[in-house]
């Protein structure tokens, strides 16, 4: 068996969008768990049946952004076999971003992909496809933080996408009342502030009734339930969610009980997109159009609001530069 050197740690340490949580940390700690299967002379036989069944699967895809993203991956042998140091990870992938903010590399988790790390071979490979792909969205949101904490266009869709999702899982749970779903509409546009852009209440507040009353809420509406805006206060965490759902009587809903159905409908890569960093959740939204195990079908929602996400984020991973040259085949000086 070829040998594994450690982690880039050091050079490449684990990337979060704007502030910590609970399931960032987790994501940060499996990232830090990573191997890496270097593409040297001694792991040329298994890098060959590993690239031939990829290209192989590449170029079967029809002309979209997962062809041209992952195929600039693919034309550069930027992508490599990761293994654990220590237990399961649960994340697909480990991203290598250096400190000039370049892409330098994804890495494969091999065991949630079941890649065999002696031979190369998979039975996946088009889920190892579309984990590269979901790497490179995620790229394109750390390198590009600061124009995207102030991209509106992005937010909006993607406050909508939180919206719809929310909706979907209540089902018959949801009262009729469309001022119930305007009220849940200007909960979630709100928490998703607090929670992924990291806003205070009151310009969460603000932007929700700037951007989003008159557009996506009717004026009239959100004057009925603006008195109620300022208990959501103590609230700045998706997790929170449930919970305001049932102390405003927007749904008939046992908060707990609900949290563990929605991690069965959506599956834990959906349960820490949502209540992880927005990197995170970006890629399970664009990714979910695809069709990949890797997302719950019930991460769709509306298809016009996912495609409009990617085409946002296809002008960000355009400007992704990458750095072939960051992980040589000798890396001894890293191993430190």
């Amino acid at each position: 068996m070829a040998k594994f050197k450690i982690n880039f740690e050091k050079v490449f340490p684990p990337r979060q969008f704007t502030h910590s949580n609970p399931i960032a940390d987790i994501l940060q700690k499996d990232e830090r768990k990573f191997l890496i299967k270097l593409r040297t002379k001694e792991a040329k036989p298994v890098y060959d049946r590993f690239d031939n069944d990829f290209g192989l699967y590449l170029s079967k895809l029809p002309n979209n952004p997962v062809k041209e993203y992952v195929g600039r991956l693919y034309n550069e042998r930027m992508f490599f076999i990761g293994t654990s140091k220590t237990g399961e990870i649960s994340s697909y992938s480990r991203l290598l971003i250096t400190k000039e903010n370049r892409l330098a590399g994804v890495a494969l988790n091999a065991y949630q992909l079941n890649i065999d790390v002696d031979d190369g071979s998979t039975s996946d490979i088009d889920e190892c496809i579309y984990a590269t792909y979901s790497a490179v969205v995620r790229a394109g949101v750390l390198i590009n933080e600061k124009e995207i904490k102030k991209d509106r266009d992005l937010q909006k869709l993607l406050a909508t996408f939180i919206f719809l999702l929310f909706l979907k899982l209540l089902g018959k749970s949801m009262t009729v009342s469309s001022k119930q779903k305007y009220f849940l509409q200007a909960v979630c546009t709100y928490l998703f502030y607090r929670h992924y852009i990291g806003e205070k209440h009151g310009y969460a507040l603000s932007i929700l009734e700037k951007e989003f009353v008159g557009e996506y809420i009717p004026v009239e509406i959100y004057n009925e339930i603006k008195s109620k805006m300022d208990s959501l206060k103590p609230f700045d965490s998706m997790k929170d969610l449930p919970k305001i759902i049932s102390d405003f009587n927007i749904a008939d809903i046992n908060p707990s009980v609900f949290l563990m159905q929605m991690l069965k409908s959506i599956k834990q890569s959906g349960f820490y997109a949502l209540i992880g960093p927005l990197d995170t959740l970006i890629s399970e939204v664009v990714l979910a159009q695809y069709p990949t195990e890797l997302v719950s079908k019930t991460m769709m929602t509306n298809p016009d609001v996912h495609r409009g996400i990617e085409e946002i984020m296809n002008k960000y991973m355009a400007k992704i530069k990458f750095d072939n040259s960051a992980i040589p085949a000798d890396v001894s000086k890293y191993n430190d």
